[in-house]
């Protein structure tokens, strides 16, 4: 390659890079960091959580800060397999590793998609506007408020460029798909490769039995076993995550989650012409989640496609496929979601029919760059403007005025007066490209910027100032009202609203500053967990203070109509703060256990003049309910994976904790091991003898330690093909 050609080849790379410096300088050069919806409340607390005991040399297999302790690992949320996450929580701060993490993955889905288009013939330019579409689509700069969707979303362009070399013949097919569709899974949001495949493999089908690949398929006889094995491979790096999430959904919130099924209403096509449509990020009530329900792409991407449909420039077969997805991301609402899942495998998972719109707008850019392609063709071989694509330009951004985009919003014309130039007889190709991508930067870049929302990072450094006035160790109870009420975002301006928000609580934060919460913000939880928080506000005033003063809540956030609390911030302030003075310790021996009946049962027996929580629990196992002796127990040792007790006194003593019961823990008492108790619906406890005053809990599955097994062996088999291919050529 001559020096000329290499420069050409790396011009639309350099261009690719400095558009996403420009869009991002606030947060590269400015100190800012990213605070939009999910990555505030979610995603920054508890990465930073698991950053944290990752450096400290622990796998966080289990969190006991949120809730009554949940499993970490076993969340795919959590992206614990995810080796970008890893190395950046290892070698930078907790604030700056966030936002590498967000900003590497957006840079990685832009370049994924330039390699993919250049893979296949693409020229540069069109590559290059490909990639913009793509990457600077408003579903794409809004992951930053769900980042691990933006992770998995950064792999689809390498997942389809992986897929090419396999079926290519490349050597390294099997290596690469193996190892890209491996990292999707991994990489927070495993439905997402789930669908990503789903589309790689209905196209390749397609291409299987059309003419043009006859010659392909007397060769192809190998492929089917290729693709399962990359397959297996891919799955059996993730089993370390897999296996415990088997567990974990079994025992939470799965089932019900599934049963939550969200359609789009049909006004929401109309976000390709106006972003804004159906709402602004900035008031939203979270009913309708603004990153998976618009599909603005820019008007010039929406041009181009419509005007490859009327020429018929573009097979017929790639726009029903783009079709097809268009109307699966519409979910129950174009009839195809709840029909799709009575025969699709797993496709019941897909519970929000939005999580398509990753795949919408990758295929979506293809056609643009088809259409590119096709234009630039046409303008060559023809003379005179090209009049459909006047009208075509003309009908769109007319359209877009019509459904609300504002008139006094100069880029819009801009944007207009190109797209027409770009349709123009000019004899200079790189004059037409140079329209089209001016229109596209006028249509796209102030809507994508007005929903790149980010604040200094003190946001996340500076504690809430309420926080300060909770000096003594325990949960934080948040109230449900105040739980739903953090759904909903609003305010004059960035600044106001999220100063605002976290001045009134964001869930989760508390957790980065090492704080406990009891009622913590997610998707996923344990079933038993949920039961216990509703109760403890739900029911009678005896029934909720018994339940506050067992799980240890030691402050209460929001009004309540509990008597003997210390009031820190009244109830006249923006946020109500008080302190309960009487919680128990996490664990302490109690002096009867009584059979535990059905929960509605005893939730009245704690209603009871004598029932105290500090000498009474539930046991589940008849024949050992009874009678006990009380020990004086004290914590020795705590990490997230492990607890070891104290237990002075004499006689058999049973120890219980407001901590929640799980498979994989297990107890050593002097020497052996022991299966815990499951107490008070939900909770882990232990049974010492007369002579025994220590034990160690501890969490340790088997599914994680198989899984850890077939993950490495992978990493092995890797590093093995890897080698075989780079030393081959050598002896060949």
């Amino acid at each position: 390659m001559t020096r000329q050609k290499r420069w050409i080849e790396i011009v639309p790379i350099v261009l690719l890079v400095a558009l996403w410096t420009f869009f991002y300088y606030r947060v590269l050069f400015g100190g800012h960091t990213f605070i939009l919806g999910d990555s505030s409340r979610f995603f920054y607390p508890l990465w930073k959580w698991g950053g944290d005991i990752w450096n400290r040399g622990l796998i966080p297999l289990w969190n006991p800060d949120a809730g009554f302790g949940t499993p970490y690992l076993a969340d795919p949320q959590m992206a614990v397999w995810c080796p970008p996450l890893h190395l950046a929580y290892f070698f930078l701060g907790p604030v700056a590793a966030f936002n590498a993490c967000i900003l590497f993955h957006h840079l990685f889905a832009l370049l994924g998609f330039y390699f993919f288009a250049k893979g296949r013939s693409f020229s540069n330019p069109t590559a290059l506007l490909g990639a913009f579409f793509f990457g600077f689509s408003i579903h794409a700069v809004s992951l930053s408020s769900d980042p691990s969707i933006l992770f998995s979303f950064s792999w689809i362009p390498w997942v389809f460029l992986s897929a090419d070399l396999l079926f290519g013949g490349s050597r390294w097919g099997i290596a690469v798909l193996s190892v890209s569709l491996a990292m999707q899974m991994a990489s927070g949001y495993p439905l997402l490769t789930y669908l990503t495949l789903m589309v790689l493999g209905v196209e390749r089908v397609l291409e299987w039995f059309s003419r043009k690949k006859a010659e392909a398929r007397k060769n192809g006889g190998e492929k089917p076993v290729q693709l399962l094995a990359v397959l297996g491979l891919a799955i059996a790096f993730n089993l370390v995550w897999i296996l415990p999430f088997s567990e974990f959904k079994d025992l939470s919130n799965f089932s019900q989650r599934l049963d939550l099924r969200q359609g789009m209403p049909p006004e929401t096509l109309l976000t390709w012409f106006n972003p804004f449509r159906l709402g602004h990020p900035l008031h939203s009530s979270g009913d309708l989640l603004f990153e998976l329900s618009s599909f603005f792409m820019g008007l010039p991407a929406l041009c181009l496609v419509l005007w490859s449909v009327l020429t018929r420039k573009i097979g017929l077969v790639p726009i029903l496929l783009t079709g097809m997805w268009i109307l699966l991301s519409l979910g129950e609402t174009a009839k195809l979601g709840d029909w799709a899942q009575h025969f699709i495998p797993f496709y019941s998972w897909v519970t929000r029919s939005g999580y398509w719109m990753p795949l919408v707008v990758f295929a979506m850019a293809r056609l643009a760059m088809a259409a590119m392609e096709e234009k630039m063709k046409r303008d060559e071989s023809e003379r005179g403007p090209d009049t459909v694509w006047q009208v075509v330009v003309v009908f769109v951004f007319g359209l877009a005025l019509i459904w609300g985009v504002p008139i006094d919003l100069w880029t819009f014309w801009v944007s207009f007066l190109l797209s027409l130039a770009f349709g123009l007889k000019v004899e200079t190709p790189l004059i037409r490209w140079t329209f089209l991508a001016g229109a596209t930067l006028f249509s796209v870049f102030p809507v994508i910027q007005s929903v790149n929302f980010t604040m200094d990072r003190s946001y996340y450094e500076t504690p809430p100032d309420f926080l300060a006035k909770m000096n003594q160790n325990g949960r934080i109870y948040e109230s449900y009202p105040m739980v739903e009420r953090s759904k909903v975002l609003s305010g004059k301006g960035v600044q106001d609203t999220y100063e605002k928000f976290k001045g009134q609580f964001v869930s989760n934060l508390p957790l980065a500053f090492g704080k406990e919460e009891c009622f913590f913000y997610s998707s996923l939880f344990l079933s038993d967990y949920f039961r216990w928080c509703f109760s403890s506000m739900c029911f009678s005033e005896k029934i909720s203070r018994n339940v506050l003063d067992y799980l240890a809540v030691q402050y209460v956030l929001g009004p309540h109509h509990f008597k003997d609390f210390r009031w820190i911030l009244k109830e006249d302030q923006p946020l109500s703060v008080s302190q309960n003075l009487t919680p128990l310790p996490k664990w302490f021996s109690v002096e009867a256990a009584l059979l535990e009946t059905d929960w509605v049962g005893d939730l009245r027996k704690m209603e009871g003049p004598n029932f105290d929580f500090s000498k009474i629990c539930f046991e589940e196992d008849a024949a050992k309910a009874g009678r006990f002796s009380l020990r004086r127990v004290q914590e020795l040792e705590r990490t997230p994976n492990s607890v070891t007790l104290q237990a002075l006194g004499h006689g058999e003593a049973l120890l219980v904790s407001s901590e929640t019961a799980y498979p994989g823990w297990k107890a050593e008492v002097n020497g052996s091991l022991r299966n815990l108790e499951r107490i008070n619906h939900g909770f882990r406890g232990v049974r010492l003898g007369d002579k025994e005053e220590q034990a160690k809990l501890f969490y340790r599955p088997t599914s994680f330690r198989f899984g850890l097994f077939s993950s490495l062996l992978v990493c092995g088999l890797w590093v093995g093909m890897i080698l075989r291919v780079r030393l081959k050529p050598k002896y060949a």
